[in-house]
């Protein structure tokens, strides 16, 4: 649900806007007392860094809220070190919070189109092109084969092919796959049945028949970023019932300089629901990342990145002592681009100075040259000692980004 205007979340995100609103007064300021420019040919710095407001995400896990780390697989996966993840069919109460926050390389999605859809039983045309008892026959032969595939594997492992008699050759697939694909084809088993998983566009129907919402967009990206989902937020309302919001998880995968077209559906809403809203955050990692969409977004240059990082650490933590902590929403594009985690395994120890950027990494270890140029891309939140920003060493592993 959407917090209500009282949220703490609020006044935290408007405290961090106030932090970066005094930062630009600060260095106006400076520009003023400078007095005139002169002429350099020395260019701009670039601002791909950017300051917006997004969303944490959390649900209810055992009575209490808890953040959403990741998604994959159809699976919300919770913060802490147990990783315990929930099907995104089983996922209850969901409540999202609006917080600033910084990211880099910013996403395009264009031709963004938000459209309401119906069951497929309200279309003659299409009931008269389907034949109920060969739709049963087929489902019925599908799931006998994924169900032998969760039992071959169960029981043999990812040994390779067996014969399972009648000159039937079974590959052997990881059990954790087979099962995901036997839970994902009884859910759309479960939406064909229901009339919930053929649609058409609005335009075309009885608008008191709407019950699903169907998305569309082109998205692009400056560098390469894999494994990212959707979170798509939508406020409805009904006749008879009041606003609400409804949360949609959809897996996107790989996005880069080439835009991709994304499509995904919501069915099952309430018959002759209107959209009031419809937000689209795009996540890797678990980490949001900023796109032309976002609301409230500021450009900044690499040093006014760092600047708000430490004012924002500083400003949230008075008086504490914290060690220095990687700043993973600002991740190299190199680690963006990557979903293999074991390429980046090097335990390493770095220095890290007041403002959180990496001196140097320390002599007691040794990174090859790629991963020394990652490291050195990287942002730190300073280390605190009793509320002041310090320089400190710290322990850095860039296979820690990947959740």
């Amino acid at each position: 649900m959407l917090p209500p205007s009282n949220s703490p979340a609020l006044p935290l995100a408007r405290h961090r806007l106030a932090l970066f609103t005094a930062l630009l007064a600060g260095l106006t300021a400076a520009v003023a007392v400078a007095g005139p420019k002169s002429v350099s040919s020395r260019s701009a710095p670039a601002r791909d860094f950017r300051l917006f407001v997004g969303v944490d995400l959390k649900v209810l896990d055992g009575g209490e809220m808890r953040q959403i780390s990741n998604f994959e697989k159809r699976r919300a996966i919770l913060e802490g070190d147990a990783r315990k993840e929930i099907a995104d069919r089983d996922l209850g109460s969901i409540q999202f919070i609006h917080t600033t926050k910084l990211s880099r390389h910013p996403l395009t999605i264009a031709d963004l189109d938000v459209r309401k859809g119906i069951s497929s039983t309200a279309d003659q045309r299409m009931e008269s092109m389907i034949s109920q008892n060969n739709l049963q026959t087929y489902d019925q032969d599908r799931l006998q084969q994924l169900e032998l595939s969760v039992i071959s594997a169960a029981a043999f492992g990812p040994s390779g092919p067996i014969d399972a008699g009648n000159g039937q050759i079974v590959d052997v697939p990881d059990e954790r796959n087979a099962l995901d694909a036997f839970q994902d084809y009884q859910q759309s088993n479960a939406i064909t049945t229901d009339d919930e998983f053929f649609s058409k566009r609005s335009s075309d129907e009885d608008s008191t028949q709407f019950n699903t919402i169907m998305l569309s967009a082109m998205v692009s990206s400056p560098v390469l970023v894999t494994d990212t989902y959707a979170v798509g937020i939508a406020r409805i309302r009904t006749e008879t019932e009041r606003a609400r919001d409804v949360i949609i998880f959809h897996e996107i995968g790989a996005v880069g300089p080439v835009p991709r077209k994304i499509t995904f559906q919501k069915p099952g809403l309430p018959p002759g629901f209107e959209v009031l809203d419809f937000d689209l955050h795009i996540f890797r990692e678990g980490q949001e990342l900023v796109s032309d969409q976002s609301d409230k977004q500021f450009a900044l240059t690499r040093e006014e990145a760092i600047e708000y990082l430490v004012l924002e650490r500083v400003s949230t933590h008075r008086g504490q002592t914290l060690p220095a902590e990687p700043a993973w929403a600002l991740a190299p594009s190199a680690l963006l681009a990557s979903n293999r985690p074991e390429d980046f395994d090097y335990p390493l120890t770095v220095h890290v100075d007041e403002r959180g950027r990496v001196e140097k990494i320390d002599e007691s270890t040794i990174a090859p040259p790629a991963i020394a140029e990652i490291v050195s891309d990287m942002l730190f939140l300073p280390a605190l000692q009793e509320g002041t920003a310090v320089s400190t060493v710290a322990h850095l592993n860039l296979r820690s980004f990947f959740r």
